[in-house]
């Protein structure tokens, strides 16, 4: 059987990026479909940075294959909708930790239960990269990976972020990940709806005065519903997201690659999460709310356009 340090669970953006940053360990890819894995095996994982383009090598397996692998950290990059069923499935690599690296709310909380606090850890990504294709990535805009547990870390996870910075990733442990979840879920929340909707890159969140007003809206809601829910944000979080936007300024968010391909978006781990735990307790969203019926009527109508043709 073989060994690997890293198991990177969802070959897309996020994925890539980090198999990327990680390309000088033992890691292997697992994607989804047996497509993308050939095209990895084929052409290898075209990452277009900062400093040029590189082709990054590594061994690639879909699910349904049936190998047989085992991995020291398995990091799960895949959409929040799919991350129970992928934490699941990574469990058969026998792990000592999982790393879920995703927008939204719900991947940590399945590793938790799967394998307990003290083996899940959640990574709040800043970096702007696009999935061009099954084996080409671009990285848009330079940020940062914040890694970290809800309670005390694990020495795996400090050996990540080093891992990470020896390849000039901007990497860093946290005590408690929470509070940072929370601050990238006010940025998600206002980026990603927002653009998904109007169907522009980030940037033109800051040039139009529109939007930025109802940028800053969606970010408040979501500050008073962190705050209600005890979470004091390590961050001004109308700042964070505006540095966000600058960072990302040419990037299509992952919402809005979502719709432009027809498929389910993250929204509901996103705003969902959001409107839902303001409801539970007691704090009015109504920008937030109003976007995420937006969101999902956008997505029935390419669905039943993808139907129809």
């Amino acid at each position: 059987m073989e060994e690997y340090d890293y198991c990177i669970v969802g070959m897309g953006a996020i994925g890539g990026l980090l198999a990327y940053f990680l390309s000088h360990r033992r890691v292997l890819g697992i994607t989804r479909r047996s497509e993308h894995a050939e095209a990895l095996r084929d052409a290898g994982l075209v990452v277009e940075a900062p400093q040029g383009e590189q082709v990054v090598r590594l061994p690639v397996y879909w699910w349904g294959e049936g190998f047989e692998a085992r991995c020291r950290t398995a990091i799960i990059a895949v959409r929040s909708y799919d991350a129970e069923d992928a934490v699941a499935q990574a469990r058969s690599l026998q792990p000592q930790l999982i790393v879920v690296a995703q927008n939204g709310f719900g991947g940590l909380e399945a590793a938790e239960r799967f394998l307990g606090r003290g083996r899940a850890a959640a990574a709040v990504i800043t970096y702007g990269v696009t999935r061009i294709s099954d084996s080409r990535v671009r990285i848009a805009g330079v940020g940062e990976i914040i890694l970290g547990h809800r309670g005390p870390p694990h020495s795996l996870t400090k050996l990540l972020v080093e891992d990470l910075g020896r390849s000039g990733c901007n990497a860093k442990l946290v005590e408690d990940i929470e509070p940072y979840r929370w601050l990238k879920a006010a940025a998600n929340a206002a980026i990603n709806p927002l653009t998904a909707v109007l169907g522009v890159p980030n940037g033109f969140l800051l040039e139009s005065p529109e939007t930025r007003m109802l940028l800053e809206r969606i970010v408040e809601e979501v500050a008073r519903v962190a705050e209600a829910a005890g979470v004091a944000l390590p961050a001004n979080p109308l700042s964070y997201t505006l540095d966000v936007v600058r960072k990302t300024y040419s990037n299509y968010s992952s919402m809005l690659q979502d719709l432009d391909r027809r498929g389910r978006t993250e929204v509901g781990e996103i705003t969902g999460y959001i409107v839902e735990t303001g409801r539970r307790l007691g704090i009015p969203t109504p920008i937030n709310e109003a976007l995420l019926l937006l969101v999902r009527g956008a997505e029935r109508w390419r669905r039943s356009r993808h139907g129809s043709s």
